[in-house]
């Protein structure tokens, strides 16, 4: 995030989904499509998490924007580092698989 969280002089439609509040981002690395680290491994290591029952996390990860302490900003991003790659590169297959999805609904 680039900028504070804010209300949407219009909202914004994405997926059937509307929004209300919005930020800048700055997107740097994606990771191949429908790939990514997996968190449910991780909720024990992880300091968002502080209650580990199995399925307890699942509600918090949910949540639009969850603010992420140092230790945990740096452990997802060593994983991510492991798949992610430039955005120029991965996000035309985005596009390609989204446009084929949403025509295969029409």
């Amino acid at each position: 995030m680039t900028s504070p969280v804010r209300m949407l002089d219009d909202p914004v439609t994405i997926a059937g989904r509307t929004f209300t509040q919005g930020c800048d981002l700055r997107v740097e690395q994606v990771t191949p499509y429908r790939t990514g680290v997996e968190m449910a491994p991780l909720v024990p290591e992880l300091e968002i998490f502080p209650d580990t029952r199995p399925g307890a996390w699942a509600m918090r990860i949910r949540r639009p924007l969850v603010r992420l302490g140092s230790a945990d900003t740096d452990l997802l991003t060593h994983r991510l580092e492991a798949v992610a790659g430039d955005p120029a590169e991965l996000v035309p297959e985005y596009v390609e698989k989204i446009r084929k999805a949403t025509a295969r609904r029409s």
